[in-house]
């Protein structure tokens, strides 16, 4: 007994096989099989999405990326970002993530990681000047270098 293959059959498996290939080539080149770049990616995110008015350098902030992952203080941190780093997609062209539950935890990712390059940065230094170029300085942590303070203005007397 032979199962005659009908022309429905056909296009109906020729489209799921079409979608599943697009979606995996899509996956593949997005990164998100690599967790780094998940992770990157978002964080890159936020700093277009929370300080576009400010003038910065985009290979500064990916270098402060690399430094900001880099540091073993912050290993628990990028588990929790690692998570919402699948969401990406909704995280960047959209809003919907900040009408749920999880509007507070997404502020304070924000937060935590914005707050931390403008520190970095000489910003502060600047007088919070948002008509400066930023440049990134060095990855500000205040466990190794506790007696800087960027918030200090320093006047000529």
């Amino acid at each position: 007994m032979k199962h005659k293959i009908t022309r429905r059959t056909f296009l109906v498996t020729s489209a799921i096989t079409l979608v599943g290939t697009a979606g995996g080539f899509w996956l593949f080149k997005a990164g998100y099989f690599n967790q780094e770049q998940r992770i990157a990616r978002i964080l890159l995110a936020a700093f277009d999405k929370r300080v576009a008015f400010l003038r910065w350098d985009r290979g500064e902030v990916k270098q402060f990326i690399q430094d900001f992952m880099a540091d073993e203080r912050n290993a628990v941190f990028l588990q929790k970002v690692n998570k919402l780093s699948y969401l990406y997609p909704i995280y960047n062209y959209s809003d919907l993530l900040e009408v749920t539950h999880y509007a507070n935890k997404l502020h304070n990712f924000e937060e935590r990681v914005i707050s931390r390059f403008l520190l970095s940065t000489d910003f502060f230094w600047d007088g919070a000047n948002d008509k400066h170029v930023i440049t990134y300085l060095s990855y500000y942590d205040p466990l190794r270098n506790p007696c800087q303070n960027p918030f200090a203005q320093w006047q000529d007397v």
